[in-house]
């Protein structure tokens, strides 16, 4: 599951970064956002000037800069595009050498937790980003503050999760295809299951509700304690519950049997024999809209908990001469300017909740057709728990279910899995103290 994840948030990254397009009058609201005295009415910096390196594991990256520096002319960015199986590994080693550092750098959210508490990040409280991130999603603060509170990273989207739903399926076989009618009917894993039994009876087993089982650990994950807590491995007792949802899902065939982000399950989106997958609002790119056929045919409902998958965090070095310059950079994406931009041109959620409010009336994604989405998705972001990102909390939950997929799929027991996660711990993390 970690490789899984970790490819799903690599792709992510490469979608979440088409920021090109110019504003016409019929777009998104923007909400006016007052700058520093470094800024002009448009955004842009009349004083400072200069150049900045910035660090990146996509290419798209440039496009962004080239959006900033359109604002702001006087200073330029010099993007560095490194592969992604080989950057955490880079910025690490530039990090503790402190050699050719980039003034700016991004980290993914699958391993910002293992560097967030290092001194070569820039602290962005000082610098005044606890003003500017006031009206974030508070989960998306929490993701970028170290363990004394102070933020050293900031995003600028806030990728919520929910059911994706194919429209003409629903219908069929649930008798609605309404978000708010599904996303009722999907509250809870007992009406999950019983749906799950009526779809394969009416359709012979040809067609699933859910994929695959492994759906409930990425649901019902940021709502449970975290498995690491001061150096201590805990287990909530909640897990039992969504391992027992699991075992009947599997043990009683209602799941289609596709791993996630395998071309059987992409395949499966498009075709409709899996009528809801639970995917991040960044998946739009797993449709086939070729010249817009699947236009209308999607629909967005909650999952039974509010979760978020995925998140790009930019930092700035700590020992960067151009500190001021970085900051400006990273100033510009948490505009309402630039985050009305990026949901007109990609798609993205934005991490700002006054965006959502601001447009949640007017704002249409021809791919969902006359369905709201801006205010799902506003329900969502707005109720997913904040955990603190420190460097065992993502892969604990990776961990986890790996774990969890293996047990389920060879029959064993709620306390075989807990052991398996156990020993998946102890190997990974040796200082960490078991809970048993």
């Amino acid at each position: 599951m970690t490789k899984k994840i970790t490819l799903a948030l690599a792709i992510f990254v490469l979608i979440a970064s088409l920021l090109t397009g110019c504003k016409s009058a019929n777009e998104p609201q923007q909400s006016n956002q007052a700058g520093d005295q470094t800024n002009d009415q448009t955004g842009g910096s009349k004083k400072l000037s200069g150049e900045i390196v910035m660090w990146t594991y996509f290419d798209q990256v440039k496009w962004q800069a080239e959006s900033f520096m359109s604002k702001n002319p006087n200073i330029k960015v010099n993007v560095q595009v490194f592969p992604g199986d080989q950057y955490e590994n880079k910025i690490r080693m530039v990090l503790q050498s402190g050699q050719n550092a980039p003034d700016v750098f991004d980290l993914e959210e699958a391993y910002v937790g293992k560097f967030i508490d290092n001194p070569a990040l820039a602290d962005l409280s000082a610098m005044g980003a606890d003003k500017l991130l006031e009206d974030y999603a508070p989960y998306l603060v929490a993701l970028g503050k170290d363990k004394s509170g102070k933020i050293k990273a900031v995003t600028d989207n806030g990728s919520p999760g929910g059911f994706w739903y194919n429209r003409k399926s629903a219908k069929e076989y649930l008798g609605t295809d309404d978000p708010d009618k599904l996303s009722e009917m999907f509250s809870s894993w007992d009406s999950i299951i019983k749906l799950s039994q009526d779809v394969v009876q009416k359709s012979g087993s040809k067609v699933h509700l859910l994929a695959h089982f492994s759906d409930a650990i990425k649901i019902e994950a940021l709502s449970k304690k975290p498995f690491i807590e001061d150096g201590k491995l805990t287990i909530d007792p909640a897990w039992n519950d969504v391992l027992d949802v699991m075992r009947e899902i599997r043990s009683k065939n209602l799941d289609a049997k596709l791993d996630p982000w395998s071309p059987a399950w992409g395949a499966a989106i498009n075709d409709g024999s899996v009528i809801a997958w639970a995917m991040p609002s960044w998946s739009g790119f797993f449709i086939d809209n070729k010249d817009g056929k699947a236009n209308g045919t999607v629909g967005i409902a909650k999952a039974p908990k509010p979760y978020f998958e995925g998140a790009t965090m930019r930092a700035i070095y700590d020992k960067s001469p151009n500190k001021d310059l970085a900051f400006e950079f990273i100033k510009y994406f948490t505009t309402d300017e630039y985050q009305v931009e990026n949901l007109k041109k990609t798609g993205n959620m934005p991490a700002k909740l006054s965006v959502y409010k601001n447009n949640m009336e007017t704002y249409k994604d021809p791919l969902f057709g006359d369905q709201n989405i801006l205010k799902t998705y506003y329900d969502i972001i707005s109720q997913v728990p904040a955990h603190p990102a420190d460097r065992y909390y993502r892969d604990s939950i990776n961990l986890f279910g790996s774990a969890a997929s293996e047990g389920i799929t060879k029959g064993q027991t709620n306390e075989q899995i807990f052991d398996a996660f156990r020993g998946k711990i102890k190997n990974a993390y040796p200082e960490i103290e078991l809970d048993k």
